[in-house]
């Protein structure tokens, strides 16, 4: 659940817990109050055990036990604490203070203590329960994005200037307590994958700038388990990536389709480019599969007979794209994995009725 303010800055306005049974909400200008989906009348406002204003959006641990939220003494106040307080009975266990109202805070996957703290052109990962800090580092000014390894041994790290648009990226080892500059990805912003969740793979590419300023740049791919980072194109607009892409449930298979379509494997770094596939951009109706083994392209006919098609890719076969069906392409059925028998996998797409559905089978 989403909020929008001034039409322009959109912030999570509701946070559950990882099991659901608790939720936190954003209900006014500075305001939280943590409270049971099923009874949202007995709720308690969080005010890190004094009055203040929340700032950011509150994150919980693993277990639902404890939340961590930015507090400010004040609406106009320009100084900040983090809190980390029980779920049930709202007992400050922790703070960290000396921040600013942009201090971010979340706590690190199958953590109940352990915090990464970004803000104030400093990176922090600390242990609540023991204070002991892991990593302190300097960055940018602001918070900007983040990643973890499922190992939780390393941590990505990214902060800006106060404009937005100097992007750096950290990479953070837990294990050996050290921090370094990834180049690779120096200006560059993250584009999420298809399907949702945490895909050990994900795409960098040049960010697209409010005034709507195109940019050139690369684009790269990323692995969070190693957090290394594989060059796949040059010259590749900003607008073009903010039109659409796609890509498989793990983010390991990518599709990217303007006049030409470009198939990416961020594992291995391989380029398939399929060149005059369409006359204009249609990565809006162009799909990689769930498991990666087949995209589809939603094109015009490049001959210039205006007619528009679906072409079919064999990822894993290999091949040029074949032609399968007549209509626009809208989206893949079945992302959500199914052990049942009969799962299967198929395409939605529009005819002249606006009602046509094919099934593709496991083969």
């Amino acid at each position: 659940i989403f909020a929008t303010r001034n039409q322009a800055t959109t912030f999570p306005a509701v946070t559950f817990a990882p099991d659901g049974t608790m939720a936190c909400a954003r209900v006014d200008e500075g305001g939280a109050v943590l409270f049971d989906p099923e009874r949202p009348d007995a709720f308690r406002r969080l005010d890190g055990g004094a009055k203040g204003s929340v700032a950011g959006t509150p994150a919980f641990s693993t277990s639902g036990k404890h939340i961590a939220y930015t507090v400010m003494a004040g609406p106009q106040s320009v100084d900040a604490r983090v809190v980390v307080e029980s779920v049930a009975d709202g007992t400050v266990v922790a703070e960290i203070g000396g921040l600013s109202p942009t201090a971010f805070c979340t706590f690190l996957p199958g953590s109940e203590s352990t915090l990464l703290v970004m803000g104030d052109g400093e990176t922090l990962v600390i242990d609540t329960a023991t204070g002991r800090e892991l990593i302190d580092v300097e960055s940018s000014p602001l918070a900007y994005g983040y990643g973890f390894s499922s190992d939780g041994r390393y941590v990505l790290a990214g902060s800006s200037d106060l404009t937005g648009e100097e992007l750096r990226w950290q990479k953070l080892d837990l294990t050996a307590g050290t921090a370094e500059d990834i180049a690779d990805l120096e200006a560059l912003t993250f584009y999420n994958g298809s399907y949702g969740g945490d895909a050990p793979h994900t795409l960098f590419g040049p960010p697209f700038l409010a005034q709507g300023d195109e940019i050139v740049d690369a684009l790269v791919g990323f692995d969070t388990e190693t957090m290394t980072a594989t060059p796949l194109l040059d010259d590749v607009s900003s607008w073009d990536l903010n039109a659409g892409y796609s890509t498989s449930a793990d983010g390991r298979i990518a599709l990217l389709v303007t006049y030409d379509a470009m198939l990416m494997n961020l594992e291995t770094g391989d380029v398939q480019t399929f060149p005059g596939i369409t006359t204009g951009s249609s990565t809006h109706g162009s799909f990689v599969s769930p498991d990666g083994t087949r995209a589809a392209i939603s094109a015009w006919d490049s001959s210039g007979a205006g007619t528009q098609q679906v072409l079919m890719l064999d990822v894993k076969g290999g091949g040029k794209p074949e032609p399968f069906a007549d209509g626009v392409l809208w989206l893949w059925a079945g992302a959500v994995r199914n052990e049942g028998a009969g799962a299967g996998r198929g395409l939605a797409s529009s005819d002249a009725s606006w009602t046509g559905l094919r099934r593709i089978g496991g083969r």
